[in-house]
C-alpha cells in the first residue's frame, strides 16, 4: 500500500508552505526592524528568540504527530533513520 494518497500529499503541501512562510519571515523581519525601528542586531536577537525557542521546543512533538497521522510512515517514500 503506497502511503502517498491525496490526503498525505494536501500534508506535504501544508508543511511546504507554512516552511515558506516560515523562512520568508525568518529573512523578512530583522530587515524591517532594523530599517523601520532603529533596533540593533542584539535587540532584533530578543525580539527572534520567543519564535527559536518554540520552534526548538515543538519540532520533535509536531515530528512525532506528523508520523502518527501518515501511519508510521512518510510520504513518498522517504525514510527516517
Amino acid at each position: 500500500m503506497s502511503c502517498c494518497t491525496t490526503a498525505n500529499s494536501s500534508l506535504v503541501i501544508v508543511s511546504f508552505c507554512a516552511m515558506t512562510a516560515n523562512v520568508a519571515t525568518f529573512v523578512s523581519l530583522p530587515l524591517l526592524l532594523n530599517r523601520d525601528y532603529n533596533l540593533s542586531e542584539v535587540q532584533i536577537g530578543f525580539v527572534l528568540l520567543p519564535n527559536a525557542l518554540a520552534v526548538a521546543t515543538l519540532g520533535p512533538v509536531a515530528g512525532r504527530v506528523s508520523l502518527t497521522a501518515l501511519g508510521g510512515g512518510c510520504p513518498c517514500g522517504l525514510v527516517l533513520s
